[in-house]
């Protein structure tokens, strides 16, 4: 399947309430945000992964997608200043921040 069709795959949150609301509603799971925008590179590649394994981590944790355009509430409370920041919530709480910079473990994945 085409990258940019994996953000179809998964749960897009619309807006700042929305985004609180998946996090405040998680107890046991992580919380999994992709911030950006569905036709960034970057984030098209992320996307592939994340769905690639949304069943498999289902028990453990959700994966939302959030547009940062249309959803600018956070931008600057979590720094989103990179075109894909993948944020990790547990018990309601930034666990781990991922920009396209610094995440090795993800970057080999992305690398075509």
């Amino acid at each position: 399947m085409h990258p940019c069709r994996m953000s179809y795959l998964l749960p897009h949150l619309h807006s700042g309430w929305a985004v609180d609301q998946a996090i405040l509603g998680e107890e046991d799971r992580v919380v999994v945000i992709r911030f950006g925008h569905d036709w960034d590179p970057q984030c098209m590649q992320m996307d592939e992964i994340l769905a690639s394994v949304a069943d498999q981590i289902k028990n453990f944790a959700v994966i939302y997608l959030v547009d940062i355009s249309k959803v600018p509430d956070f931008n600057t409370m979590y720094e989103l200043y990179d075109p894909c920041t993948t944020m990790f919530f547990f018990r309601y709480a930034p666990a781990r921040t991922c920009c396209s910079a610094n995440c090795p473990f993800l970057h080999s994945k992305l690398k075509p």
